[in-house]
């Protein structure tokens, strides 16, 4: 239990997760957007693709024949309804899935209109319900406001709708005479299982680009993750071997990036300040900020280390230059103005600031000289 504890609190796990999830999040998202605009866009191509098939069908239905049918049961026995009938279940045959073909009039009552010719019989299912589409069975439009464009031109269902013959989509173009006045109108539907099995198609499609996001989200996420913690974990494992007393250890990190730059300062600094704790000195191992309780520390700095060494070579620094990396501290620069030497170059700034130093050495008359490299 505390090894799976501890793997979900290290800082590898974490920076997995974080970047698992955070690319999961963008393909779930892209992918919902992609679904949904892919499920627009077949739904809009199904409307054109019904108003297509009916305007087709409208302009192969002689008007002139289709106004001679009688509109009562026994015109479902006369040569017009029988041609008309004939025509209508070719295009119906030749255009899967339409589950619905059929022609209508106007009636004297607004919204109310009629079958003329409808060429697919009532199912047992419909006859014991009473839903008939015999020539001159009512059928009331003004439900469906596609629908009651029909006459003025080709529209079609803006969504599913649901009537006596079940869900559909529809499709509708007006039949115009030779006068270019529509006299009837032409329908077709399909059934919602239809609609609903090429939506099934999209979500497939879409569940499968998912599994591929994810997939995909986690490998990449694992490899960012990798060589983002291993350099922390080297760093890690450094400061480990630094703690049991191996200071000569350095970690190998490469890269120019910060966890680069880190290494680079944990190579040079970490060994020095870890000797410095093992090995006695008093301000080291009690946190004693630099330039505080200089009486605590052990060793000198260099600059006092080259003075003495100087005075027991008896080496003459009369005009010398010192050259040192850093700038003297205050102290280091008391002493150095003190000196017969002509005066200093450095290359970086005292963490103290340079400005008692300064002035101490150009008080005294030594040069002072920059050179950043």
């Amino acid at each position: 239990m505390k090894g799976i504890k501890a793997i979900f609190h290290s800082f590898r796990t974490k920076v997995t997760l974080v970047l698992i999830l955070s690319l999961f999040f963008v393909a779930c998202l892209s992918n919902f957007l992609v679904y949904r605009y892919a499920l627009n866009a077949q739904f809009n191509q199904l409307r054109e693709k019904l108003k297509v098939i009916a305007q087709t069908a409208a302009l192969s239905v002689d008007p002139d024949l289709l106004m001679k049918v009688p509109l009562d049961m026994g015109g479902l026995d006369t040569p017009q309804y029988k041609i008309i009938a004939e025509k209508l279940m070719s295009i119906k045959k030749a255009n899967h899935p339409i589950k619905y073909i059929y022609t209508m009039a106007k009636t004297d009552t607004e919204g109310i209109w009629q079958f003329v010719v409808d060429p697919v019989p009532p199912t047992k299912e419909e006859l014991r319900r009473g839903v008939t589409s015999y020539p001159g069975d009512k059928y009331d439009a003004s439900r469906f406001s596609e629908m009651m464009k029909a006459f003025n031109g080709p529209p079609a269902d803006k969504e599913l709708e649901i009537d006596e013959w079940g869900v559909t989509l529809s499709g509708y173009a007006p039949i115009r005479n030779k006068g270019g006045e529509a006299v009837a109108m032409l329908g077709v539907d399909i059934m919602a299982e239809d609609v609903y099995a090429i939506h099934k198609g999209i979500r497939q499609r879409g569940l499968f680009v998912l599994i591929l996001g994810i997939i995909f989200s986690v490998s990449l996420g694992m490899i960012i993750s990798n060589r983002i913690t291993n350099p922390v974990k080297k760093l890690v494992e450094g400061t480990r071997h630094i703690a049991n007393g191996d200071l000569k250890h350095q970690v190998d990190i490469a890269g120019s990036d910060e966890i680069g730059e880190l290494a680079v300062a944990f190579n040079r600094v970490v060994p020095y300040q870890a000797y410095q704790m093992h090995f006695g000195s008093i301000r080291e191992k009690n946190h004693i900020p630099a330039q505080e309780m200089l009486e605590t520390q052990l060793t000198n700095h260099a600059e006092v280390e080259i003075l003495e060494l100087a005075r027991r070579q008896r080496i003459n620094l009369k005009g010398a230059t010192f050259y040192i990396n850093i700038f003297p501290c205050p102290i280091c620069a008391k002493m150095l103005s003190r000196t017969e030497i002509n005066g200093i170059t450095y290359s970086q700034d005292h963490n103290l600031g340079n400005d008692i130093g300064y002035k101490v050495l150009k008080i005294s008359g030594k040069k002072i000289k920059r050179v950043v490299f």
